[in-house]
């Protein structure tokens, strides 16, 4: 019920913006010339680029980990349904606090930095849900749920970096892009999981799939340009000279 409930409230919110956008001119490709725009755009981004394998990665052990989470809380911690329903609400609190944490994390830190600590977060959050012993498993999935907060920590940040450095012009190609590379691991995590159950066993399963990609994903992000954003892009966050000039061509071409 509160769920729904929230939903509703997103649409009245929405609803209630009073604020009237420009309407962006109609692209002048069609098909797989206009694809081909903003894959251009998004790779040769030194911005968009370790954002959206950021993206790609995490989902990719979020799905794994996710797969085979519940079959770990039930087979191998001997939790019930109810504890583990109350594990996740209570855990999910994480979420709100990164949430309301990101915007000011973000002015006083930059984009960067909260993004890489949003990813360190959610890794340590992983691997501390998949370390819970047998013995006192709840205290330690509720601490990895609080972290996994540290999801919606960076997720605020990476929109909101790639809607600030993509002219309007390129923006829905280039959010369709990011969202295909970015959200197309989802699948390939879950099926592999699948699989680790055979060959590690259940136990091992969950640990296996944090192994690897959340350190690389944050490495990604920290050797970027965004490592040095500040809440206003600067030049050194390769926002004018790496970004600004291509952006305005495929801009002028759309």
């Amino acid at each position: 019920m509160a769920d729904a409930v929230s939903f509703l409230v997103s649409a009245a919110s929405l609803l209630a913006i009073r604020r009237s956008e420009p309407r962006a001119a109609p692209p002048a490709e069609h098909g797989l010339a206009a694809l081909l725009v903003g894959w251009r755009q998004v790779t040769r981004s030194p911005l968009l680029r370790p954002n959206t394998l950021y993206t790609a990665s995490g989902n990719l052990v979020g799905s794994a980990f996710g797969t085979v989470l519940i079959v770990f809380e039930v087979r191998e911690l001997g939790l019930s349904g109810l504890t583990i329903g109350l594990v996740t609400a209570v855990g999910s609190v994480g979420f709100l606090v990164g949430a309301m944490a990101s915007r000011r994390l973000g002015q006083r830190l930059g984009i960067g930095p909260v993004i890489c600590m949003g990813g360190i977060l959610t890794g340590l959050g992983i691997g501390v849900m998949a370390a819970a012993p047998r013995a006192l498993p709840i205290p330690v999935l509720v601490a990895g749920q609080l972290l996994l907060g540290g999801i919606a920590l960076s997720n605020l940040q990476t929109m909101s970096l790639r809607q600030a450095i993509t002219p309007d012009a390129v923006l829905g190609r280039v959010n369709a892009t990011v969202r295909f590379l970015g959200f197309g691991t989802i699948p390939v995590g879950a099926a592999v999981e699948l699989e680790l159950p055979r060959l590690d066993g259940v136990a091992q399963a969950p640990i296996s799939g944090t192994s690897g990609p959340w350190p690389t994903c944050s490495v990604q992000m920290s050797r970027s340009p965004a490592r040095t954003c500040s809440p206003i892009l600067q030049p050194s966050c390769g926002w004018s000279t790496a970004l600004m000039t291509p952006s305005t061509r495929w801009s002028k071409r759309s």
